[in-house]
């Protein structure tokens, strides 16, 4: 599909009304599977990839203050 098949698509020349509508109501839906796909890959991997990254940053605070402390004396 080049550039002119695109643009045809997105300006439905030479559409019928209601054709029209099934594009728009095809590509909502299409949208829609996308959006609910994303937002379970962001659930999953999201997840995990907070939860270490969480718990690095947990680590390295507790370091400092260590540190810190120990200086202080």
């Amino acid at each position: 599909m080049d550039c002119d098949d695109l643009t045809q698509l997105a300006c439905g020349e030479g559409d019928t009304p209601e054709k029209r509508l099934q594009k728009k109501q095809r590509y909502m839906e299409i949208q829609e599977t996308v959006k609910k796909a994303y937002t379970e890959d962001k659930e999953e991997h999201g997840n995990s990839s907070l939860s270490a990254s969480s718990s690095s940053t947990s680590k390295s605070k507790a370091g400092k203050r260590s540190k810190l402390y120990h200086r202080r004396r």
